[in-house]
């Protein structure tokens, strides 16, 4: 048995106050149906799936689930929980257990000093039109662009 838990798109980098909702597929890779099948989140709790048995092959999306990014997750610079499904052999008995990472990362102003990334909270360009960094490493993928008006200044990113 194995899970899969993506984060929807535009979710992956965050705010304070943004919803970020993760999706769950639950997958019976093995040989046996298993029964009693259970879906749950470290830090959203259990998931709704509508079946609790898998014959091999099949497949199942369980209920998606959402988090707001508070001022606490912006501060740690990333979101991380893990799914796990459990299940039980209906031939074997055994108990079989899946987990499955899935990590949103805080979302930066730009990207545009090599593996480092900025918040643009005012008139901080550098002359050569890159931006200071606050040290912490870029996520893995493209950081969004967006214009910030601060005081009369446009910074175009």
């Amino acid at each position: 048995m194995s899970i899969t838990k993506t984060i929807r798109l535009g979710g992956e980098y965050y705010r304070e106050g943004d919803t970020i909702t993760y999706d769950y597929i639950v997958e019976n890779v093995g040989v046996e149906t298993f029964d009693a099948i259970a879906v749950s989140d470290d830090k959203l709790g259990t998931v709704s799936c509508p079946f609790s048995t898998l014959a091999p092959g099949a497949s199942m999306t369980c209920t998606p689930r959402s988090h707001v990014a508070t001022a606490t997750d912006v501060s740690a610079g990333s979101i991380t929980n893990v799914a796990t499904a459990t299940g039980t052999g209906l031939t074997s008995g055994n108990t079989v257990t899946s987990e499955f990472t899935a990590t949103a990362y805080r979302y930066s102003a730009c990207c545009r000093v090599p593996g480092i990334c900025s918040e643009v909270a005012g008139p901080a360009a550098c002359a050569d039109g890159t931006y200071l960094g606050d040290g912490i490493a870029c996520p893995p993928g493209p950081c969004r662009k967006y214009t910030i008006n601060y005081a009369n200044y446009a910074f175009n990113n």
